[in-house]
């Protein structure tokens, strides 16, 4: 793509650029966390930290998209890591007796 085209497309990153990539963020969504509610869940937080950041700094993001799907993922990825049972801790959150029998 060229840097004139480029500029143009990220300074045109108005709402209807940014809401228009709601389709790609839920597929992305959705086929890391197996679930359509979760997936949904993560484009509104997506959307609401866009959105939080001052406009200046939307401005700065060369990449709305790239930005948009990338915050997605992290996000994605603290719920599976939010998800998944600690090692050695029950689910009240008390360690679990450890086996003195020998492997």
């Amino acid at each position: 793509m060229s840097e004139p085209h480029r500029l143009a497309r990220c300074a045109g990153a108005g709402i209807s650029a940014i809401v228009g990539e709601r389709r790609l963020l839920g597929e992305v969504a959705e086929r890391l966390l197996g679930s359509a509610r979760d997936a949904e869940d993560v484009v509104r937080e997506t959307y609401a930290r866009w959105y939080a950041m001052p406009q200046d700094v939307q401005e700065e993001v060369g990449w709305p998209t790239a930005w948009l799907v990338s915050v997605a993922s992290r996000l994605c990825c603290d719920r599976l890591n939010r998800a998944r049972p600690i090692r050695g801790m029950t689910s009240i959150g008390t360690k679990s007796p450890v086996s003195s029998r020998p492997n």
